[in-house]
């Protein structure tokens, strides 16, 4: 297509009609057409651009890339390529510049046809990216600062990411937990029977739900040591609600199980003797006869101890003698 050939054919409409801000470029580089789009885009008019190069729509900087144009038009017509594509920016009249891609191909067969070149608006799209990037990152430091363990693994049950709470609590790095079985990484046991438990990533996979850690489970580190914690799993869910995986949080209950177990202890036992208190002793007698009630095999026995003028101890020799005494 040459460029009388471009004004008969009404080619002019169809360039308005286009989206993006598309110029028609001669072999040489030059503007020989362009749409309404560019003047808005760019503020160039149409009179201001005709007849000079191409690279003035560009900074000088990647005036490189533009003069080293696309070989179009050698071999037979299925061969020849399509058109070239390339990401870069423009700049506007007022010198102010924006990123773009730029896409060039030829409008027909031989060396001396026009080249169509669009130039696409990136700046939305680069926005976007940017604000993902962000997201993303923002993410990502809030998994490391948090104070729980957090773990993620793959439909497969495979390790992806372990924060670095994890990485301390499991004793494994992250690049060397990478793709082993979730199994391998966290090991739970029970603290009362010694067996092993089954991982919540399994069950949570299994029942495609949340799902959390039985009372009384130990994570057995990769040096052997074991700590007390609590878990919860729940499946990660793309946006067509396909389960891609799940995430694992968990933490160290080592002191709050022990406070438990000092509480619980307490509440049942004396403080002075360490025997079980009145509340325990009913609750253990209560237990026994029901047990006798309905037939359970064994025997009880029941003590009483009765000290006699205790508290001529105490009026004597002072209450901490009798505790003394007591114990």
């Amino acid at each position: 297509m040459n460029e009388r050939s471009l004004l008969d054919t009404g080619f002019r409409a169809l360039l308005d009609a286009a989206p993006d801000a598309t110029v028609v470029i001669d072999s040489l580089g030059k503007v020989v057409a362009l749409n309404h789009e560019v003047e808005r885009l760019l503020g160039w008019s149409e009179e201001e651009l005709l007849g000079q190069p191409m690279n003035r729509l560009i900074p000088p900087r990647f005036h490189r890339t533009l003069d080293t144009p696309p070989v179009f038009n050698q071999g037979p017509p299925e061969k020849q390529p399509k058109g070239t594509r390339v990401s870069l920016f423009a700049r506007r009249r007022d010198g102010s510049e924006f990123p773009v891609e730029i896409h060039q191909g030829p409008l027909g067969p031989g060396p001396d046809s026009l080249v169509l070149v669009t130039l696409r608006d990136l700046t939305e799209w680069r926005r976007a990216q940017e604000s993902l990037f962000r997201e993303k990152e923002q993410a990502v430091i809030t998994l490391e600062s948090i104070g729980d363990a957090v773990v993620t693994t793959d439909t497969a049950g495979r390790m992806m990411y372990l924060n670095p709470m994890a990485e301390r609590l499991t004793g494994w790095r992250t690049s060397e937990a990478l793709g082993l079985p979730a199994s391998t990484i966290l090991t739970f046991i029970s603290d009362t029977t010694r067996e092993l438990i089954e991982s919540t990533v399994g069950r949570c996979l299994q029942e495609g739900r949340a799902v959390d850690l039985a009372e009384g489970v130990l994570l057995r580190r990769r040096d052997g040591t074991e700590v007390a914690i609590g878990d919860s799993a729940a499946p990660i869910r793309d946006r067509n609600g396909a389960t891609t995986g799940v995430v694992l949080v968990f933490h160290d209950v080592t002191e709050k199980r022990r406070v438990s177990h000092k509480l619980s202890h307490e509440a049942a036992h004396d403080a002075l003797t360490s025997l079980v208190n009145r509340a325990e002793f009913e609750r253990r007698l209560t237990r026994a006869l029901a047990d006798t009630a309905y037939g359970a095999v064994g025997e009880h026995a029941l003590c009483y101890l009765d000290l006699d003028r205790f508290k001529v101890i105490n009026d004597s020799c002072g209450h901490e003698a009798g505790d003394e005494l007591l114990r």
